[in-house]
């Protein structure tokens, strides 16, 4: 494996830890916001991707939505 390969290799493990870092902290909140009920992990785990994905989205939109302006 070239230097090349290792460092792509390590910086997408970052960037999934970092991820997972960020909806972590997402449904953790969201735990909070609704008073803490226990036995919702997955649901607000899978709540705070969407959202992550939903402002990454709105962040980046696709580029074909550019191709109409002057």
């Amino acid at each position: 494996m070239s230097d090349q390969d290792t460092k792509s290799l390590k910086d997408r493990e970052n960037d999934a830890a970092s991820l997972e870092g960020r909806i972590r902290e997402r449904a953790h909140h969201l735990w909070e916001l609704e008073g803490r009920q226990e036995g919702k992990d997955e649901e607000y785990w899978h709540r705070a991707e969407q959202q992550l994905q939903s402002d990454t989205q709105a962040a980046y939109p696709p580029s074909a939505s550019r191709a109409h302006r002057t």
